[in-house]
Parts: structure tokens; C-alpha cells; sequence
């Protein structure tokens, strides 16, 4: 992910716009989300859709966390 986005990108924005909607923060693309997600399926086969996500959410809390100091 952070080949893709800045981290004040992902410390400022949520994985989905449900997500957004609650929290006012903007929501990453679909389209780059979902390229990462397929990416990590292609790359390693045993994963699943909903633990890639958890991953994800967390780099963005993560980022979030460090971004604020």
C-alpha cells in the first residue's frame, strides 16, 4: 500500500466509503483497493478477501497512529 499512497493519504482515510461515512474521512479509491486485494490473492493464494481487508485497515490505523505522533 505504500507504494501506492502517501502516508498522509492512508492516515487520512478509511478502506471503504461506509467506513467514510461514518468517520468523514475520504475513502481510497475502490479501484486501487481492489487491485491491492487481487494483487495479495495472486500473489499468495491461501489468503482470503476478509483477512487481506483487516490487514489493510490496519496499515491505515497504523499510519493514522504514527502520522499523529
Amino acid at each position: 500500500m505504500s507504494a501506492l499512497f502517501k502516508r498522509e493519504e492512508m492516515a487520512n482515510a478509511c478502506l471503504t466509503e461506509k467506513q467514510a461515512a461514518k468517520t468523514g474521512k475520504r475513502a481510497l479509491p475502490a479501484d486501487m483497493v481492489d487491485a491491492v486485494i487481487q494483487h495479495v490473492l495472486k500473489t499468495y493464494s491461501n489468503s482470503d478477501i476478509a483477512a487481506i481487508r483487516i490487514k489493510m485497515s490496519t496499515k491505515l490505523r497504523d499510519e493514522r497512529n504514527a502520522f499523529q505522533g
